[in-house]
């Protein structure tokens, strides 16, 4: 703990200079300013004797996993507390647009309060855990700051990680984690790979594989939030590629391929929907797109006159589910940048999936491809090869639809096995 807490205060200085630089580093650091106050004042009215559970996550994938435990936890006991904090930004962005989303369909959130985790000080985390008192402390998938641990141990709340995947890279590293892994209660993890290295290292006794609850989130959300849109009818009679959650080397790896194709498919729309669609990045991929030959409008302009025709950049966030509703194939980004986003929610629409060879962050990915439903590419020509074929063969789309369906259908249940883990 000591070299930790030297290595720590080396890193918060580096978020403090990062911070005047950039944008998301800005917006995590001050956001946790007066983060006790919110906190203090939000759970002022809590009932004494409720339990409080404390779940922790880092980004907006791990808030898809955290979902339906929430929901199940709140159905099994309504009077309990449940305080979530996140460490990034774009975290914060899915939980507001999740209450958005619930609000405009008359739904509660499953959860009594939201905001930023703190600092990984012994103060910051000590004064946070005297005021919020938790029953239990919950990290979702690899969000193991040592201090905060450490602090619940010395008052005795129990620890516990959830949607667990020991990548490679986890792996390599285990002479950091094993210390704090082995004070957690009990480590569910999303895939028997996992679960066998953790008992390798002798934490048979608390680690089971539990599954991903994710695969439950994406059908919850296509059913719930899922409603007929007056733009989606200009869509119908005509394929369409979309390109979810790109980032630029994602539109560089596959941009001359996808040029070659429209041209042997001019009726294919292409839908480009960038993970961070900021100005500078919607201005410069209009360009690059433009020089290819392959004219855009942006969506929010398109909404306004929509057409039949138009190839689109989406400038919006917070409603991908409802746009794999009108694909014939999806390309899921992040696979050739650093790590594939999310790949189960295209599925649950049905959508043939590619991804670039980046995937090994994701166990459902690296299944989807060991049971020949995701269709991973190395480069814009074997894309072009692909993507062509799927085009052309509609009995092949259907085959990989409905047996990628069938893969999400039968890995349900994760939530209740975690909420009996936590129940113990």
């Amino acid at each position: 703990m000591f070299f930790y807490r030297v290595f720590y205060c080396f890193f918060w200085f580096g978020m403090c200079v990062s911070a005047l630089f950039v944008k998301k580093i800005r917006t995590g650091f001050w956001g946790r300013r007066k983060l006790t106050t919110r906190l203090c004042h939000e759970t002022i009215g809590w009932p004494p004797q409720a339990n409080r559970y404390w779940f922790h996550f880092s980004s907006a994938g791990e808030f898809e996993q955290a979902l339906p435990i929430l929901e199940k936890l709140k159905i099994q006991s309504p009077s309990c507390r449940i305080a979530l904090t996140y460490f990034s930004p774009s975290a914060k962005r899915a939980v507001q647009l999740e209450e958005e989303r619930r609000k405009k369909a008359g739904l509660a959130v499953p959860w009594d309060f939201q905001d930023f985790s703190p600092f990984d000080f012994s103060w910051s985390c000590a004064r946070f855990l005297d005021f919020l008192k938790p029953t239990a402390f919950v990290a979702i998938n690899k969000e193991i700051w040592p201090e905060l641990l450490f602090q619940c141990h010395l008052r005795k709340v129990p620890t516990y990680l959830f949607a667990a995947h020991l990548s490679d890279s986890v792996q390599r590293r285990w002479f950091f984690y094993q210390s704090f892994l082995k004070r957690m209660r009990h480590i569910g993890t999303v895939n028997q790979t996992s679960a066998e290295f953790l008992q390798e290292k002798g934490l048979s006794s608390n680690v089971t594989h539990s599954g991903d609850p994710r695969s439950e989130r994406v059908l919850y959300r296509r059913n719930l939030f899922q409603t007929g849109r007056a733009w989606m009818t200009f869509f119908f009679g005509s394929p369409v590629w979309i390109g979810a959650s790109l980032w630029d080397s994602d539109l560089k790896a596959i941009l001359p391929g996808l040029k070659s194709v429209l041209e042997s498919n001019p009726s294919l729309r292409l839908v480009f929907v960038p993970h961070e669609p900021s100005e500078h990045r919607l201005r410069h991929w209009k360009e690059i797109l433009s020089a290819q030959g392959i004219s855009t409008r942006r969506w929010s302009h398109w909404l306004q006159t929509p057409d039949d025709h138009s190839h689109l950049i989406v400038d919006r966030v917070g409603f991908l589910a409802e746009l794999y509703s009108i694909a014939t194939v999806v390309l899921v980004g992040g696979s050739f940048k650093r790590r594939v986003h999310n790949v189960l929610e295209p599925i649950a629409y049905a959508c043939p999936v590619f991804t670039g060879p980046l995937i090994h962050n994701s166990p459902e990915a690296v299944e989807l491809q060991r049971e020949g439903l995701l269709t991973v590419i190395e480069d814009w020509n074997q894309f072009e090869k692909e993507l062509t074929r799927l085009l052309r063969s509609p009995e092949e789309r259907k085959r990989l639809s409905e047996r990628s369906f069938e893969f999400l259908l039968a890995r349900q249940g994760a939530s209740d096995r975690y909420l009996e883990i936590l129940s113990r």
